[in-house]
């Protein structure tokens, strides 16, 4: 009978303590959450600290612990989200995982939250981001465009009224990189080196050498282009005085067949 009773108090004595170190374990992880609600991280951090010193078996607390906050997590996530205050639950998550909870499904359970908020954050910047560039393509078209547009329209230097003009122009359709007007023939980084007065005094020159000559035109460099001449013929005058295929200076002759402005 004695050994019966001392049986008894022995699994009543081990029931109890097995009752009592649960009950420590919940406990200790209700404060932890309690502290985290409070956004007392330090304090969350140090009751849990306590806890695993303490305890004869470690392992239980962080588990109790990590239950804990994850049916916490899953209570208030709705109105950290419903409410678009994602950068609190960003810190909140932070800081539960400086804790330093050993488990498995704390871990999966942040990583999952994390992803819900980050697909949150994925979706508002792709919609910002669409209408941004959206935008942004439709001026870099615009821009295009125009660019295209300039770029290919043959300038020469008869079509501007100073070298000053001339010259922006080349620099913003490349300069010396490009220069697909031929502007810059010298390839000094100049466009159309001339001003009126050395063209006026070069029109005087050439009608003077017309009335000696049978060919009216002389070697010049100031810049001419086909739309310059009246004729084809006055075009293949100018040309062979200026060199004709060998030389053409003013590239005239861009098919290189010897004609100088094909057109009529």
């Amino acid at each position: 009978m004695e050994r019966k009773n001392i049986l008894v108090s022995t699994i009543m004595t081990v029931f109890s303590i097995f009752l009592l170190s649960g009950c420590g374990n919940e406990a200790t992880a209700n404060s932890v959450v309690e502290a985290l609600e409070n956004e007392d991280y330090d304090e969350a951090t140090q009751i849990f600290d306590d806890a695993v010193y303490e305890s004869d078996d470690p392992y239980e607390i962080h588990e109790a612990t990590s239950k804990a906050i994850r049916e916490y997590l899953d209570d208030i996530y709705g109105d950290y989200y419903d409410t678009s205050n994602e950068e609190s639950f960003y810190t909140l998550l932070d800081n539960i995982e400086s804790i330093g909870i050993d488990d498995d499904e704390l871990y999966d359970a942040l990583t999952e939250f994390r992803s819900f908020q980050d697909v949150s954050y994925s979706e508002e910047d792709n919609y910002s981001d669409d209408e941004s560039y959206s935008n942004e393509d439709v001026s870099y078209d615009e821009e295009d465009t125009s660019s295209d547009t300039d770029t290919y329209i043959d300038m020469n230097c008869t079509d501007f009224s100073t070298q000053e003009e001339a010259q922006q122009y080349f620099e913003d359709n490349g300069g010396t990189e490009s220069d697909p007007d031929d502007l810059d023939r010298d390839g000094d980084g100049i466009a159309c080196e001339w001003n009126n007065d050395d063209s006026s005094e070069e029109v005087e020159y050439q009608e003077e050498e017309a009335a000696t000559s049978d060919n009216p035109y002389t070697a010049t460099d100031i810049d001419h282009d086909c739309p310059d001449f009246e004729t084809q013929e006055d075009a293949q005058l100018f040309f062979e005085a200026n060199g004709g295929p060998e030389e053409d200076p003013h590239d005239l002759d861009r098919d290189n067949d010897g004609m100088a402005c094909d057109w009529n």
